[in-house]
């Protein structure tokens, strides 16, 4: 069972290191949740690329989108039992989480004289 008062305490910043630490108890919490020995294997590489996704996407800037109601909503869909809710809330988080990490800017090629 899944209890997301422990996962997000008290909603904090994920700029924060409360806020990575509760990130990381969240994906461990999930993959932990499926009873699948081989994605509980996946906890410290899923941990270590959301990571350094997350010091990327802030690395500039905190986030302007607090992304704690999102990983709530996955959260309840879960602790509801409502499997395909699950699935829709953690594709929306995904989608979100995408939109937040600033993508390279290229450079325009030089105009020959």
């Amino acid at each position: 069972m899944v209890d997301e008062g422990s996962i997000i305490r008290e909603n904090p910043r994920p700029c924060s290191q409360a806020g990575r630490e509760a990130d990381q108890e969240f994906h461990a919490t999930l993959l932990k949740a499926t009873g699948n020995s081989y994605f509980i294997s996946l906890t410290t590489g899923v941990n270590a690329a959301v990571n350094t996704t997350n010091m990327f996407k802030q690395r500039d800037r905190p986030l302007e989108r607090d992304p704690v109601p999102d990983h709530m909503r996955v959260l309840e869909a879960i602790a509801a039992k409502d499997a395909a809710k699950a699935k829709r809330r953690m594709s929306e988080l995904i989608k979100l989480a995408r939109a937040d990490t600033p993508t390279p800017r290229t450079k325009k090629p030089k105009k020959r004289a």
